[in-house]
């Protein structure tokens, strides 16, 4: 949320004359989510994933592996040095949970039997511009 306000509406964020700025608290998304799309909190089904013992020694050597990459390649500028992931955006989830307005008798589940989903590959580089969205669909 406070990403989409940095970059549709960053003055929403700069204190203006005799007020404090704005302020993308965890209560007000959760106030948002609740009274204008009317979602409420589910239990998790699954655990989380855990930082590795290793962490400290993982990220010592992603830092050495970047620093000789840098060195080797004669890499002039951060925003060349691009880092980058995927995830699976899921359309239509093939179990019996969704979300629906608080309250309702009947919830209706469509396409239960078939996972519809497309894979969106998000990257930011070192100097911290956002690329565009690349979105991967098949079928």
């Amino acid at each position: 949320m406070l990403g989409h306000i940095q970059r549709g509406a960053p003055k929403l964020l700069e204190p203006s004359s005799g007020t404090a700025a704005f302020k993308c608290s965890d209560s007000f998304v959760r106030k948002f989510l609740h009274t204008r799309l009317n979602w409420v909190t589910r239990a998790g089904t699954k655990a989380a994933q855990k930082t590795p013992e290793d962490a400290s020694r993982q990220l010592l050597q992603l830092f050495f592996r970047l620093a000789l990459t840098i060195r080797d390649y004669d890499i002039p500028d951060a925003s060349l040095v691009v880092n980058f992931d995927q995830t699976q955006v899921i359309v239509a989830h093939n179990d019996n949970r969704t979300y629906d307005q608080r309250g309702a008798k009947q919830v209706a589940i469509t396409n239960k039997e078939e996972k519809r989903a497309w894979t969106a590959v998000v990257g930011v580089s070192a100097s911290g511009e956002v690329l565009p969205l690349q979105v991967i669909m098949k079928g």
